[in-house]
C-alpha cells in the first residue's frame, strides 16, 4: 500500500487476557516495517527506518494497565480509544505520536447515530490532541442505519 498505509488495527477479543511479553514480541517483529508519515503538504510518504503504525483495541480490561501503556509507548503504538457508550473498555490514553478512535455507537450496538453535542465533545478532544502534535485517525463503524458517513462529516465540520 506504500504511502497510502495508515495505522494497522489489531483488535483483540474479550477473552484474550493481557500478556505484556507477547505484545512486546509482536511489536519487536513489526518494528522493521516502513512507516508512512506526513510531508509538509499533508500527504503521506514512507520514511525508511520507522515502524508501521500499529493500533491496539483491547477488549479485556486486564490490558488497561500502566505496564502495557509503557510497552506501547516504547514502540510508538497506539492504544485505541474505543467509544462504545461503555460496552467495551476504554481509556483515553495517548501512547504514540498518533491516536486511533473507533466510534462503535451507543452501547457498541453499531446501530445508532451520534448527536451534534456528543461529537462536539470529541471535536474538542481531537483539536487538543492535534494542537499537541498528535495525528488523529477517527473511524465510525459501518452501521445498519448508515449513520457513519453523516457522523464523520459532522465531526470533520466541528473540527474545522
Amino acid at each position: 500500500m506504500g504511502d497510502k498505509l495508515g495505522p494497522v488495527l489489531w483488535q483483540l477479543p474479550p477473552r484474550f487476557k493481557a500478556d505484556e511479553k507477547r505484545l512486546e514480541a509482536l511489536l519487536v517483529q513489526s518494528s522493521t516495517r516502513p512507516r508512512p508519515s506526513r510531508d509538509e503538504v499533508g500527504k503521506f510518504k514512507v520514511k525508511s527506518g520507522k515502524s508501521a503504525m500499529l493500533a491496539f483495541e483491547f477488549r479485556d480490561p486486564s490490558w488497561f494497565d500502566g505496564s502495557i501503556y509503557q510497552v506501547l509507548r516504547k514502540y510508538n503504538a497506539a492504544l485505541v480509544i474505543a467509544e462504545s457508550g461503555g460496552h467495551w473498555p476504554c481509556e483515553e490514553v495517548i501512547t504514540a505520536d498518533f491516536t486511533y478512535i473507533r466510534f462503535h455507537g451507543e452501547g457498541g450496538s453499531y446501530a445508532t447515530s451520534y448527536t451534534a453535542d456528543e461529537l462536539k465533545i470529541w471535536a474538542k478532544k481531537i483539536k487538543k490532541w492535534q494542537k499537541a502534535g498528535i495525528d488523529v485517525y477517527a473511524y465510525f463503524n459501518n452501521d445498519v442505519g448508515g449513520f457513519a458517513v453523516d457522523n464523520a462529516k459532522m465531526l470533520i465540520d466541528l473540527i474545522r
